[in-house]
């Protein structure tokens, strides 16, 4: 009887946990659009995953509040504050993926996939992390179909339409990031120029607005990439916004030594 009274009270706080995400999930997701309560939205939403209230019965409900939060992607490439919240929630999301609908758990791997890669697209340091994320946009524009189709290739090999409008916003904020990069450090450049290269021979399939800022982004790169070479090239080459980085970043340590703070910031 004991056993069959405690299996009785499971069911009874799963289900009160259940129908708790299924009443609070509009408002948690209109809460978690909102820059100043982001972060704390995004806490309780990862609460509510750990404690398993997102099931296959609630997940529907949760999806809402996972969208609201991607319906403001850049938000955490662009403020370091909500990096960790946007992380947290989406480790949370990843490990309770089963709970959603087949078509949810799709949409999901594609923000995640958004979210990761751009972090490490403006949090990159060097060369090498930044060209590894790099790739991992590469290999995704690579699957949209081609403005002209090489030869041996054909259509069916490349996203279908549906798929290709799920995809090219996201590529698009990906891309985006990665230009953030260009103007700041000389190791991204290449990296940057592969990237739009390739957007370019697919830009048919991006919607018109998008595809005039590809456009120009080319132009800012064959700009760049014609002063570069008019000064010899190699890893010499500086533009403006490199020099003043560069003397930024040595008044910034100058500044330090003269106050004797050594610590560095808190990494994101």
């Amino acid at each position: 009887k004991d056993e069959g009274k405690e299996e009785d009270d499971a069911a009874a706080r799963a289900a009160s946990l259940e129908d708790e995400v299924i009443a609070g999930a509009p408002r948690l997701a209109q809460h978690i659009r909102s820059a100043q309560k982001c972060v704390k939205v995004a806490a309780m939403a990862y609460s509510l995953l750990e404690q398993g209230a997102v099931t296959n019965r609630s997940s529907g409900a949760f999806f809402l509040v996972v969208e609201a939060a991607m319906a403001e992607p850049m938000r955490p490439v662009a403020d370091a504050k909500y990096r960790v919240c946007y992380r947290k929630l989406f480790e949370g999301v990843l490990r309770r993926k089963q709970a959603f609908s087949a078509e949810q758990q799709q949409q999901i791997d594609i923000w995640a996939f958004q979210l990761h890669t751009s972090l490490e697209l403006i949090q990159a340091d060097d060369s090498f992390a930044f060209s590894r994320a790099s790739k991992k946009v590469e290999e995704k524009l690579e699957r949209l179909k081609p403005d002209a189709m090489p030869p041996g290739k054909s259509s069916a090999e490349f996203e279908d339409v549906g798929q290709t409008a799920q995809w090219t916003p996201v590529l698009m904020n990906c891309l985006a990031t990665a230009f953030m990069q260009y103007g700041k450090s000389l190791w991204a450049k290449s990296a940057v120029e592969g990237l739009v290269k390739v957007a370019m021979g697919c830009r048919k399939q991006w919607p018109a607005q998008d595809a005039r800022q590809i456009e120009d982004w080319n132009q800012m790169c064959k700009g760049v990439s014609g002063q570069r070479k008019a000064q010899g090239g190699g890893s010499s080459f500086l533009t403006s916004f490199d020099a003043d980085s560069a003397r930024w970043k040595a008044a910034d340590v100058s500044a330090a030594k003269k106050t004797g703070d050594g610590s560095k910031g808190m990494q994101n």
